[in-house]
């Protein structure tokens, strides 16, 4: 027999583990027993601030509260055991969650609940960042001055899933921001002040890199990729400025301001700026993608870590030399790739917030073909900063070697979408995807795009000799394989049995195969 309806005034509670379903599919049982952890620390902290747990549902809480204070303890104590447990443990066995709160009115109906409250919850648990805490209007109100919160952050009005009245809401963050970075990443959440963020971010700049003249910006029409549905929320672009200077070698100023620029405008400033124009003029170099610049670009930032050791974007990019030297056969000393390991786990240590330091570090584990660890690594990337197209391209990548390219291709499209502009890369990689689900003439058709965009982009000449070998154009793979050569004259058979991270052994012998008819000893 149904229960009666009874409605009352409650705080919710919503907890969510962040990237659950990708961690699954990486490894159920790994995933499965940090869940019991993850649980276990959850039913702890909701009993000792009398909270009583509505419903779970996989890795979800939905939990209720007599008390606005003690929901909002109960979130702060489980932030901080995860934190504490994640200090200790490496990347794929830590365990990040998101938590929402709302306090409103709820009705329970046959064990239950229903109403505004949970409503709200639910919408602002998926606004929250990883490792954050995000509440409404109505609970910031009865706790803030009743609650050591720490560093609390407004992203404005967001519109809600659902729920039709817009307001404000507020996210605590796990703890205070350590140095420039980190306080400009608390900044990017105040999105109701964005347009002064985008000053502070063009005039700083202008006034320290830039003794005269004006920069422009050129109106320049990117397509957009077709079939791609527009995203539900406002985009904001950044052009390349152009370099008003009459020295070319100032180029790398201009470049770098663009990149740096870029959102969600999380510029890598220094206290030492000798070691950030080390680092963008390093930039100016590395991506020539050829073995002299990429030694000159080692050599910038080498210089710049050097410089400010504690600068986490340069170490970053010093390792992204260190990866591409081993990947392309630039170096046969199996530590290179250690090198880079190195540099990725420094700059996590320095800045854990950086999704570009996890990128270098799913990066590496893909070489070390740890597919598993590399996929806990881009999603911790995505989790940092959704709007990256690069990490979706990593984990694209990770996805297309571990054996699943046709998923691959659905990434790389979405990061196509947030970087519209084409980047070389990212069709070299569609194009790999492509050719291992068979999609032949789609793939030269993205690595043919690739091709102008960066002529010495050597993944996109190998990949190109593969496609047309298996099509029986050898003359056509023979000639992309001489260019494989040209940018990387030691390159040879054993050596990409070495470096691909083929997981599947069997996709790994028909690429050499390919290669060798295409001409590789």
């Amino acid at each position: 027999m149904a229960q009666a309806e009874t409605r009352r005034l409650a705080a919710i509670m919503f907890t969510d583990i962040v990237g659950f379903s990708r961690q699954m599919g990486a490894s159920e049982a790994r995933t499965l027993r940090l869940l019991e952890v993850h649980n276990r620390v959850i039913h702890q902290a909701v009993t000792e601030y009398q909270g009583h747990v509505i419903k779970t549902v996989g890795d979800a809480f939905l939990v209720d509260f007599l008390s606005v204070v003690h929901a909002v303890q109960c979130a702060q104590q489980i932030q901080a055991r995860f934190g504490a447990h994640n200090a200790e443990k490496e990347a794929s066995e830590q365990i990040h969650i998101r938590v929402g709160i709302h306090s409103g009115d709820i009705a329970q109906r046959d064990g239950d609940v229903f109403g505004d409250g949970v409503n709200v919850a639910s919408r602002l648990q998926a606004l929250a960042e990883s490792d954050t805490i995000c509440f409404s209007q109505v609970v910031y109100q009865e706790v803030e001055k009743k609650l050591s919160l720490g560093t609390v952050v407004s992203p404005g009005r967001p519109k809600l899933k659902t729920i039709a009245q817009q307001q404000p809401a507020y996210a605590l963050l796990p703890e205070q921001p350590k140095g420039f970075r980190q306080t400009l990443r608390v900044q990017r959440l105040k999105l109701k002040q964005w347009r002064r963020m985008v000053q502070v971010a063009v005039v700083v700049p202008m006034l320290g890199l830039v003794s005269a003249g004006t920069l422009l910006v050129r109106n320049l029409d990117f397509p957009a990729p077709s079939g791609l549905p527009l995203p539900d929320k406002p985009s904001i672009a950044v052009l390349p400025f152009v370099n008003m200077s009459e020295a070319p070698k100032q180029e790398y100023f201009s470049n770098g301001l663009t990149e740096d620029l870029k959102p969600p405008f999380q510029r890598s400033l220094t206290a030492h700026l000798k070691s950030y124009v080390y680092v963008v003029r390093g930039g100016w170099y590395f991506v020539r993608w050829t073995q002299e610049a990429n030694a000159q670009a080692q050599h910038m930032w080498e210089r710049a870590t050097e410089l400010d050791p504690q600068f986490a974007l340069a170490h970053i990019l010093l390792g992204w030399t260190y990866f591409v030297e081993w990947g392309w056969q630039w170096s046969q000393d199996p530590q290179t790739l250690e090198r880079a390991l190195t540099l990725a786990r420094r700059a996590i240590a320095l800045d854990d917030a950086s999704p570009l330091a996890h990128q270098l570090l799913a990066g590496v584990y893909l070489f070390k073909k740890q597919h598993e660890q590399a996929l806990v690594e881009a999603e911790r990337a995505i989790a940092l900063d959704p709007n990256d197209a690069h990490s979706h391209e990593m984990l694209a990548d990770i996805l297309t070697f571990a054996g699943r390219p046709e998923e691959a291709s659905g990434v790389l499209e979405k990061a196509l979408r947030l970087n519209p502009t084409f980047p070389a890369f990212l069709l070299a990689d569609l194009g790999l995807a492509y050719q291992l689900t068979g999609r032949y003439e789609e793939a030269l058709a993205a690595l043919k795009k690739a091709l102008p965009l960066n002529p010495n982009l050597l993944p996109t000449h190998e990949i190109l000799a593969v496609t047309y070998g298996e099509l029986g154009r050898e003359e056509e793979a023979r000639a992309e394989w001489a260019e494989v050569l040209r940018l990387s004259p030691s390159i040879s058979l054993e050596g990409r049995r070495q470096r691909l991270p083929f997981k599947d052994p069997a996709v790994l012998e028909r690429w050499l195969a390919a290669l060798r008819n295409a001409g590789l000893q």
